[in-house]
Formats: C-alpha cells, sequence, structure tokens
C-alpha cells in the first residue's frame, strides 16, 4: 500500500523529542510503502492531504494533535482516501474520544 504519512513535528510527543522520521521508519516496519510529508504553517497539513488524493495515494496517516488531524479530515473530504491517525497531541481530545491508545506505537 501507497500511503502518505504527514506530521506536524511541532505536536506534544514530536515537539518533545520523537523525531518524525522515526514514524516514518516505524510505518515502514511494517511492510508499508511510504512517503513522508512535514507541516510547517497553518493549513499545510490540509493542502498535503489533498495533493496526497491527486497523487493517488491509498492512504493518508497524520502524525499530529486534534488541529492537525482537522485540517487532513478537510483536505480528504469528498475523495475515497482513508485516514490513519497516530495522536501525537498535547490535549488529544479526539484520540480519547475514539479510544485510541496514547502509545504512538501502538496506533
Amino acid at each position: 500500500m501507497r500511503m502518505l504519512l504527514i506530521v506536524n513535528p511541532r505536536s506534544g510527543m514530536l515537539a518533545r523529542g520523537m523525531c518524525p522520521e522515526v514514524l516514518g521508519e516505524k510505518v515502514r516496519a511494517r511492510g508499508l510503502d511510504v512517503s513522508e510529508r512535514m507541516t510547517a504553517a497553518p493549513g499545510d497539513a490540509g493542502a498535503l492531504a489533498r495533493e496526497g488524493a491527486r497523487q493517488g495515494y491509498e492512504a493518508v496517516v497524520v502524525a499530529g494533535g486534534d488541529g492537525t488531524v482537522r485540517e487532513v479530515i478537510d483536505g480528504l473530504a469528498g475523495t475515497q482516501v482513508p485516514l490513519g491517525i497516530i495522536p501525537t497531541g498535547t490535549g488529544n481530545v479526539l484520540r480519547r474520544r475514539l479510544g485510541l491508545p496514547s502509545d504512538a506505537d501502538a496506533s
């Protein structure tokens, strides 16, 4: 599966020392073909998700907090591209509401 990994390097866990590149390696270790893109400013995650859908990625995974996840959801709206979430935010309200594990390795 060809997937796009959108990473917000400023989100909670990542800002506290989890290296964004390590996330890509962890995904690749699961046998997936992944391309990583980093956000740098508000709006980047949505634009990257839209572009990924246009480029034919089979899935988009977002590593970030609630705001980054929201942007990616908006970017994928109207497409059939599935979304994966690696919760790395500080508050992680969405993670708790969805019952996702708090450990990014388990995501």
